[in-house]
């Protein structure tokens, strides 16, 4: 039976009247409760036990509470099984011995440095894979989808059907120069499945494999559409989802259309690309990672106006808009995922 541990880096301050701050990790947003559940539960927990002994040590708690409790703690990264534990502990020595230490503990993870490992060198690959097993210890890697499961939208053919199929390309502002600019732009090619390699102690992390190359693989950008007149699609803005390729409608894009007003007139639309930094900074871990991103930017940028003109439209990226603003609209975080290109798309010159 698996023995668990509250986390080692927990630590627990008042917030506002009847909340507390949770917090693990000080380069990530804390987590604020004013649930008695959640800090009566974390106080009755022993020092090491099983979650058999934690329901018994909540006797206060009917069985669903037990249930809720269990589940949250484990999904908010409260407690831990004894691999991550062991994994935490080695940061530090294999020992972190009192509470009083825990605010330098903090100071020290917000304020590591993470070396710049010449890929060059010899068995370089080999300590980068031990570096991301540590890494991964610590924390799971980001997601390589982005979801939002609004139920609405439209599923796009892909672009090997229309090719295959020796289609004539429209050369309008359809959904087929659509389905052609987000499948070269930012649509799955291959994937790579998180594997061990039990016989070359070796973690393939899961990856994507796309048409635009990507700094270590790491493809962060996420395209979302404005759409105007566009034929075959309706009004509104929507996310291109690559897991399941397709356009997941979020609104009617009013407010996002108000912040990208042209002079153009008739079919147009816009492609917002909004990288998930943390899919970077999850693999480099320094303000490098950065570089990594705005190249990514100009590799996107460069196949959704290549693909656009293949399409004999007309396609322009453009810088005076309001990133924060756009961001909002979307109901994106600034911060976690901001907006760094945005690229027109009509029939006419612009």
């Amino acid at each position: 039976m698996d023995n668990y541990f509250v986390n080692p880096l927990l630590s627990i301050r008042p917030g506002e009247p009847g909340q507390f701050i949770l917090e693990t990790r000080p380069y990530e947003t804390p987590l604020a409760t004013k649930s008695r559940l959640v800090i009566d539960g974390l106080a009755q927990l022993p020092s090491q036990f099983t979650r058999k002994q934690a329901f018994e040590s909540w006797t206060e708690f009917d069985d669903e509470e037990r249930k809720v409790l269990w589940n949250f703690l484990e999904e908010e990264n409260l407690v831990m099984d004894q691999d991550q534990y062991a994994c935490t502990l080695e940061l530090f020595g294999g020992n972190i011995s009192t509470a009083s230490w825990k605010e330098a503990i903090g100071y020290h993870l917000a304020t590591r440095d993470y070396p710049f490992l010449d890929m060059g060198i010899k068995n370089a690959a080999i300590v980068d894979n031990e570096i991301m097993k540590r890494y991964e210890c610590e924390r799971q890697t980001p997601d390589v989808y982005q979801d939002f499961s609004t139920g609405k939208g439209l599923q796009l053919r892909y672009i090997e059907d229309i090719l295959n199929a020796e289609e004539a390309i429209e050369k309008s502002l359809g959904v087929q120069a659509l389905t052609l600019i987000l499948d070269v732009a930012f649509g799955e090619r291959g994937k790579y499945e998180r594997t061990y390699h039990e016989d070359i102690n070796y973690l393939e992390m899961a990856k994507l494999l796309k048409a635009v190359p990507s700094g270590g693989g790491r493809h962060p950008a996420e395209g979302f559409v404005l759409a105007r007149s566009v034929s075959g699609l309706a009004d509104g803005l929507y996310h291109y989802s690559v897991r399941i390729h397709a356009l997941e409608r979020l609104d009617d894009g009013r407010e996002l259309a108000s912040l990208l007003t042209t002079a153009q007139s008739g079919p147009q639309l816009f492609i917002l690309i909004a990288p998930v930094l943390e899919r970077a900074m999850w693999r480099y871990r320094e303000p490098r990672s950065w570089r990594a991103v705005a190249v990514d930017m100009g590799h996107v940028i460069g196949a959704t106006i290549g693909m656009a003109s293949f399409c004999g439209l007309r396609a322009r990226a453009i810088t005076n808009y309001d990133s924060v603003g756009c961001a909002k609209a979307i109901n994106i975080s600034f911060e976690e995922q901001p907006v760094l290109a945005v690229v027109q798309i009509c029939e006419e010159e612009l």
